[in-house]
């Protein structure tokens, strides 16, 4: 939506495409847990063999044309599961949250999922629904973006309508919104695939995760302590009866969940037990619950070249975080992780918009893409990890668009209610 908007603002004709029925991508709550992921998942390959899957939380789309034709295949419907649980609550302040126009309006410091849900609605309401710029397909997967032939930096877009209907859409440009929480990863250690075929329905994705009600009476083990593990665990330990474990790797925390007793990273995984790093080892739990975070995925795009994924755990080519350096009128809103989703990807978008018709100079030059496309080539995942970083990254891009870059900085109160979050999470969770 944030792209939609910017697109907009310059005048742009711009067409979403949604494949759920509402705005709110990952925020909109489905109790059904959706299909378990193949074990292990630890790359793409693993993943397409078991779910093949079409399309993200929202793909937008700027253009043209439409041919409509009927398709043969039956495609896979209904599968569309997000990473919700019902009682999740944020890890960032409201304040910090928000897009930089439309405040939360409950007084919650730390809004629970429905918060954002709603939040989401009013964001579309506000900016999006009633702009005429904009139109809207509902309930439609994308299945292939494909770039059009000759002179044009165009797209061809195929997509369907879940009733045997396809359609061929041409395209200025298109904006890839789809998130990275769709397709589920979960190390390949030893012992695990073995495990798992032996005893179905003990292991499971943090995606598959809806109520912790389940778990009660239960002995859980959670593999990961980032945000989500830790969430889970606390959540399943205040069931009755339930015994909950962590693995985490590097160092246990000094600050622990209450109630949950921690473990190293696993080394393998027999029929009776599970063994950790430096000795540890604990018996058969009923569950295991994989917090183990997601692989970049776009399945709509396996026919590019050069390919911007490849085992999923980085995208390539891509130049800023967010231009396909090959063909820049392909864009990615919202890759990078361990940030402040809303005011990045608002700011990555006012980039785009910016780059694809500029008010003003300078725009991107084809040097500076490749210089750009230089710097993010090496590294594995980390090249799209934040965290302070993503202060001098919002800042790099502005400085393109903003008329006065200065004042456009990041806020410094952002910086700081960001530093002092992990306090305020202990007082207000």
């Amino acid at each position: 939506m944030a792209a939609a908007r910017a697109l907009a603002a310059k005048g742009i004709k711009v067409t979403i495409i949604e494949r759920r029925q509402k705005p709110g991508g990952t925020w909109m709550y489905d109790s059904s847990p959706g299909p378990v992921p193949p074990v292990p998942c630890a790359d793409l390959s693993a993943a397409a063999a078991a779910v093949p899957h079409h399309g993200g939380d929202d793909d937008d789309y700027v253009g043209g044309s439409t041919t409509t034709t009927t398709s043969s295949s039956s495609l896979l419907r209904g599968l569309y599961s997000n990473a919700m649980y019902r009682d999740l609550c944020t890890n960032l302040p409201a304040t910090l949250m928000a897009f930089r126009e439309l405040p939360f309006l409950d007084d919650r410091v730390f809004p629970l999922r429905k918060d954002v849900e709603g939040y989401l609605d009013r964001y579309a309401e506000t900016y999006i629904l009633h702009d005429p710029h904009i139109e809207i397909f509902w309930n439609i997967t994308v299945l292939s973006v494909v770039p059009q032939q000759g002179t044009s930096l165009g797209w061809l877009v195929t997509t369907d309508d879940h009733h045997h209907s396809s359609s061929c859409t041409s395209y200025d440009a298109v904006v890839v919104c789809n998130g990275h929480f769709d397709t589920p990863f979960i190390p390949d250690l030893l012992g695990l695939k073995k495990f798992a075929a032996s005893h179905p329905g003990v292991v499971s994705h943090s995606k598959n995760f809806r109520v912790p009600e389940i778990y009660s009476n239960k002995r859980v083990l959670v593999v990961g302590g980032s945000y989500s593990g830790s969430d889970i665990a606390r959540a399943c330990s205040s069931c009755p009866g339930a015994y909950v474990s962590m693995s985490v790797r590097g160092s246990i925390p000094e600050e622990k969940v209450p109630g949950v007793q921690y473990y190293n990273e696993i080394q393998s995984i027999q029929d009776d037990h599970i063994r950790f790093e430096k000795d540890q080892k604990m018996p058969i739990p009923d569950h295991i619950i994989f917090a183990t975070g997601y692989l970049y995925s776009f399945p709509f795009l396996e026919g590019l070249h050069p390919p911007v994924v490849s085992d999923g755990q980085r995208v390539h080519e891509l130049a800023f975080q967010c231009v396909y350096a090959p063909r820049p009128t392909l864009g990615f809103i919202g890759l990078p992780f361990f940030s402040v989703p809303f005011p990045l990807v608002e700011t990555q978008s006012r980039f785009l918009a910016h780059c694809w018709r500029p008010e003003h100079d300078p725009v991107p030059s084809s040097e500076d893409i490749r210089r750009e496309l230089a710097f993010q080539a090496e590294g594995g995942r980390d090249v799209h990890k934040m965290g302070t970083l993503q202060w001098p990254y919002q800042d790099s891009l502005t400085r393109w668009f903003s008329s006065d870059p200065q004042a456009d900085k990041s806020e410094q109160w952002r910086i700081e209610l960001r530093e002092d979050t992990p306090r305020l999470r202990k007082i207000h969770l």
